[in-house]
């Protein structure tokens, strides 16, 4: 008659469950890590408003962890600086944006300095600068806008 010790497998079946878990644990808390960030999207729209010439930037967190945006604004090729558009009145300020808020919409009006640079129109992008100082761009846009001649 052979006699088998429980105890010892209940010890090996509970370590194999602890090990298990474990590494699903590790797992779930590295994709946590990586989903709770800020990740700001920034688009250009040009001929927001047909009447009035404007185009708008949009600035928006679709990450979970709340960020403040500095400075947004115009990018124009070849220039290493951003005017902030984000002011208001005279003082530059900034906003916090967390999970959920509304987008920040700036209008950019198309006059000025932006109709020196409508040979390059593809290449003007806008920008958000955060708190940390990393910018966020928007696309290049396909569409030729209006003021380009």
């Amino acid at each position: 008659m052979t006699f088998i010790d429980y105890a010892n497998l209940w010890e090996i079946d509970f370590g194999k469950i602890g090990f298990v878990t474990g590494i699903v644990s590790l797992i779930i808390s590295i994709f946590n890590y990586k989903r709770d960030k800020s990740k700001i999207v920034v688009s250009l729209q040009w001929d927001a408003n047909p009447r009035e010439k404007y185009g708008l930037i949009f600035v928006t967190n679709v990450g979970r962890r709340s960020t403040y945006i500095t400075s947004v604004g115009i990018q124009y090729p070849n220039e290493n600086h951003v005017v902030n558009l984000l002011t208001d009145g005279l003082n530059a300020t900034g906003r916090k944006l967390t999970e959920g808020d509304a987008p920040i919409e700036i209008r950019v009006y198309q006059t000025g300095e932006l109709l020196l640079y409508s040979h390059e129109w593809n290449n003007i992008r806008a920008i958000a600068i955060d708190s940390l100082g990393k910018w966020h761009k928007s696309t290049k846009i396909d569409s030729k806008p209006s003021w380009v001649k």
